[in-house]
């Protein structure tokens, strides 16, 4: 009976390691490269964030998709460069655009991470900031998530219950309009978050925690700015917009522990790109650059993973990965396939964790408007209007030395890879411009 009852038990535990977890992505909005304790802020403390980082693996050398919002959130969620589908702008805001808004999102043509985490077996849940088009073939609810709980648009005041710039502003729960009349928009995302911890039993559960923190306007609680001596009063109401959201995080893990479902949870903490720094106070230092941008402080950010039943705690990894990669690494955690009617553009994350390869191959391209850059390796090309520059980032991620004459050789081979890159682009979605302004009479 000993023997049997045994048994019984490892058999039990290896079905309870392989169960697919859980998968929430918390995504901050315009948050600086290094304005986390553990990227080394010594101003703002960010304990909760840093715990994810202390329990998995930071990522020092991560890129987003794209230097600006909306075309970053296309390729985090499609896995494929958002060039390849025309989708290469913000979009923007329906009152002010001069394009159509039933053109204006996420081609329907495109396969999210939730379409496929559907297709396995969970349940999708899409909170907070969406800013992938406003029409009904481009809501959350239409592109794989069973739920949505956040605003259409690419920006509102954090204070809920407040004057908004129009509908696309306001909380929505799935396709109904439910703007609480009081609240703060970090808080009710999380709790929203934490609702869905605490309810779901009989599926593994998709979060797409997408919060609007610390995008403008900087909307920052009083109680919450932090007691550092800030000399830039913009930086300090970052400071609370930083520390609500760190809080917050922080009960969002809480839940996770109170529920037993902490361990068999794949948490990834990113931003969307590069801090604006002057609009909002981050700060990408040493980086070169800043949101919209296509130098380093542009594209690369914070990029925390947590998986406590695979992934060891404490680790670290300076092996360049981009947001394409999240799709390949879910989906594969998930115990599903990529699809082979497209190609995709990311890499499975966990065998790089628990088996490093070499990655240095591996080319890592980025575009907005006319400016482009690539990496390989230790090289990082730019081609700007004002001319192109190549740059050695093993020794100089600040790009302050431009080695184009140095070597040519490299160069001129970058840029061959760059147009080929380019060759696959296809024509933009909509244009950037806004609707005229009636002349008065």
């Amino acid at each position: 009976m000993k023997i049997l009852f045994c048994l019984f038990s490892l058999l039990c535990t290896s079905l309870l390691a392989n169960e697919p977890p859980n998968i929430i992505i918390i995504l901050a909005d315009d948050a600086g490269s290094s304005d986390f304790s553990c990227y080394g802020s010594k101003q703002l403390l960010t304990p909760h964030i840093d715990s994810i980082a202390h329990n998995g693996i930071k990522f020092t050398q991560a890129y987003t998709a794209s230097s600006v919002c909306s075309p970053s959130r296309a390729g985090l969620l499609t896995g494929r460069y958002q060039q390849t589908f025309g989708h290469l702008a913000n979009i923007p805001h329906s009152k002010h655009s001069a394009n159509d808004p039933e053109l204006l999102g996420l081609p329907v043509t495109e396969i999210t991470l939730a379409d496929s985490l559907k297709e396995l077996g969970y349940s999708t849940h899409c909170i907070g900031k969406w800013h992938l088009g406003e029409a009904d073939h481009f809501h959350p609810n239409a592109r794989g998530f069973d739920n949505f709980y956040g605003f259409l648009s690419g920006a509102r005041t954090y204070f809920l219950g407040g004057e908004l710039r129009g509908d696309m502003d306001r909380i929505m729960r799935n396709k109904e309009f439910a703007e609480p009349s009081s609240g703060y928009t970090t808080e009710v995302f999380t709790q929203e978050a934490i609702r869905i911890i605490q309810e779901e039993q009989d599926k593994p559960f998709f979060i797409y925690l997408s919060h609007n923190a610390v995008h403008g306007p900087m909307d920052a609680k009083d109680e919450d700015i932090m007691s550092y001596d800030f000399k830039n009063p913009l930086r300090k109401k970052y400071s609370g917009l930083m520390k609500n959201l760190d809080d917050q995080t922080g009960l969002l893990l809480q839940a996770l522990k109170d529920s037993k479902q902490y361990e068999n949870t794949l948490i990834f903490f990113m931003s969307d790109n590069g801090g604006p720094t002057t609009h909002n106070g981050s700060s990408n230092w040493p980086l070169r650059g800043f949101k919209g941008s296509e130098f380093e402080g542009g594209n690369r950010t914070p990029f925390l993973l947590q998986w406590p039943e695979k992934i060891s705690a404490g680790l670290s990894s300076d092996k360049p990965i981009i947001a394409y990669d999240v799709f390949a690494t879910c989906i594969q955690a998930a115990g599903g396939e990529l699809v082979t009617d497209r190609t995709y553009h990311g890499i499975d994350l966990l065998p790089v964790i628990n088996k490093p390869q070499e990655t240095n191959a591996r080319k890592l391209f980025w575009s907005r408007g006319k400016n482009y850059s690539m990496r390989q390796g230790k090289w990082k090309l730019n081609i700007l209007p004002t001319g192109s520059s190549l740059y050695n980032l093993e020794n100089d991620q600040s790009e302050k030395h431009d080695l184009s004459e140095q070597f040519p050789e490299i160069k001129a081979q970058l840029i061959k890879e760059m147009s080929k890159w380019k060759s696959t682009h296809a024509e933009a979605l909509w244009q950037t411009g806004y609707k005229k302004k009636k002349k008065s009479h």
